[in-house]
Formats: C-alpha cells, structure tokens, sequence
C-alpha cells in the first residue's frame, strides 16, 4: 500500500509541498481567511482528515468550497394592512 493511495491521509512533508497544496486547495476557498482546518495544520497541532489523496492520486481538501454557498432568506413578513406589488 503505498503513501498516495487514495483515501490516505495527506500532510506535506516539507515547505514546497505545502505551499503546491495551498495554491491548487486553500487559496481557491472563499472560506480560506477563517479556515480552522488551515490554522491548525500549519500551527502543528492536528493533521486533519480532510486533507486526503483523491483517486488520481492527488492530494486534495474535501472541504474546499470554491463559492460561497447562497443564502436562505426568509421572505420578509409583510404588515397587515400593507399593499403588496406584484412583481
């Protein structure tokens, strides 16, 4: 079983692979700035489960989120009495 298996666990082993990873994952997240996920790997205090080998052998975050997922607004309650425009 090799070390980029996929599904593996991955942690960069020297600067140059991290920053490979940070530039393809981190910097395309919109979550990058509060990522606790980031925080806590270069702190060295977790290796975190989301940072795997994909089946192409590359390694890869399973939580990056390229676009900020839309919001679920609540319609705004409308007075009584008030007029409603049809739109």
């Amino acid at each position: 079983m090799a070390y980029n298996d996929p599904g593996n666990l991955f942690f960069p082993s020297n600067g140059t692979e991290g920053c490979q990873f940070e530039a393809v994952n981190c910097d395309r997240c919109y979550k990058f700035r509060q990522c606790s996920i980031y925080t806590g790997a270069i702190s060295g205090a977790r290796k975190p489960a989301q940072w795997v080998y994909d089946e192409n052998r590359h390694p890869v975050c399973t939580s990056l989120q390229v676009a900020r997922p839309p919001r679920k607004r609540k319609p705004k309650p409308v007075a009584v009495g008030q007029l409603e425009i049809a739109v």
